[in-house]
């Protein structure tokens, strides 16, 4: 008697080979969206060799890139082994996130020789239409007679320095390493949209405009609104010989990244029960001190929110689309019937 049973096409290679290739593609998903970013900004960066009179100091950056590049490696072959492991994501989406900031900042320098006249005028245009009511002096004037909310507005602005590394431990903690990439990758196109805005409509910011000097705002700590002007303007006027890590600075008014990085946090903070509440409260808050500790501009603001926003529902619809594509692919294996011959009975 002749019996069939079913056996894929795959089985003809080795299990452990198979298990491997098929793990090995699904840890990658996705991240090769982000690694496509990284290397554009590499590639950014490789180019002031050619544009900056010195060329790319590009030692100590290429340190710094095989340090994390090794803890990426590290990470990426224990979620190999483990990929079930509580909190196994964690260092890649680290690294990663940390690579594209460093990056991202080093190819805004890149370009800033390139960029357009300042957009200060025009900003502070927008920023009378949208509030005609009150004005960027006037807010910084408030803020400097109340030191107490100033000086505290200063520590709720740099809080995003633990949001990110807090929200990345609590997702790889309940394994949705998914969203994790989705933030990863939202960082990214933000960075790219931001940079190309950048381009057209570089701005020093509303200390510089208004001329507010920094001796008028003891309660500011933050000396990133002062210092930035100065190095775009060296950039932009060609006294800066060579591109370094000393130019890496947040050298983009207009849109605000801070606003990106917290619209992008009450999105994912808001998925949780009890951290949803605090979480989008700090980071409204976030926002708004942007304003005075950040020298942006109220439509820097905005800006950031919708490029923010958008960047995060694009990056969850890739991640999304991307996972579906490689699950249907996975049970679309096909089957053929292999005769089987019954053992005859002696």
């Amino acid at each position: 008697m002749m019996l069939g049973h079913k056996t894929s096409v795959a089985a003809e290679t080795p299990l452990c080979t198979t298990e491997i290739v098929n793990r090995f593609e699904a840890l990658l998903e996705n991240e090769r969206y982000v690694l496509g970013m990284i290397l554009g900004f590499m590639l950014i960066n490789l180019s002031a060799s050619f544009t900056f009179p010195n060329g790319y100091a590009s030692g100590p950056m290429t340190r710094l890139m095989a340090v994390l590049g090794i803890l990426w490696m590290l990470g990426f072959a224990l979620r190999l082994a483990r990929p079930n492991l509580p909190f196994v994501y964690f260092p890649e989406a680290s690294c990663l996130m940390t690579v594209l900031g460093l990056q991202g900042a080093m190819a805004t320098a890149a370009i800033a020789p390139f960029t357009g006249a300042y957009a200060d005028a025009t900003l502070a245009q927008a920023d009378h239409f949208l509030m005609p009511f009150i004005s960027w002096p006037e807010i910084v004037h408030w803020l400097s007679t109340h030191p107490t909310i100033f000086r505290t507005l200063n520590y709720i602005y740099v809080s995003e320095n633990f949001q990110v590394p807090l929200l990345f431990l609590i997702l790889s903690g309940f394994g949705r390493v998914r969203e994790m990439k989705a933030i990863v990758a939202a960082g990214g196109i933000a960075l790219i949209g931001a940079l190309l805005i950048f381009t057209l409509m570089p701005a020093e910011g509303g200390y510089i405009h208004y001329g507010i000097a920094r001796e008028s705002v003891p309660d500011l700590l933050v000396a990133m609104p002062f210092e930035f002007p100065e190095i775009l303007q060296h950039l932009k006027s060609g006294a800066v010989h060579e591109l370094s890590m000393h130019e890496i600075n947040g050298l983009i008014s207009f849109p605000s990244f801070h606003a990106v990085t917290a619209v992008i946090l009450i999105m994912n903070w808001s998925k949780f029960r009890y951290l949803a509440f605090p979480g989008i409260l700090l980071n409204a808050m976030v926002i708004f001190t942007a304003l005075p500790i950040g020298s942006h501009y109220i439509c820097d603001l905005v800006a950031g929110s919708i490029l923010g926003y958008a960047s995060m529902k694009l990056a969850t619809f890739l991640v999304n689309r991307n996972t579906v594509q490689i699950d249907t692919q996975a049970r679309m294996v096909p089957t053929v019937v292999v005769p089987k011959r019954e053992c005859s009975m002696a």
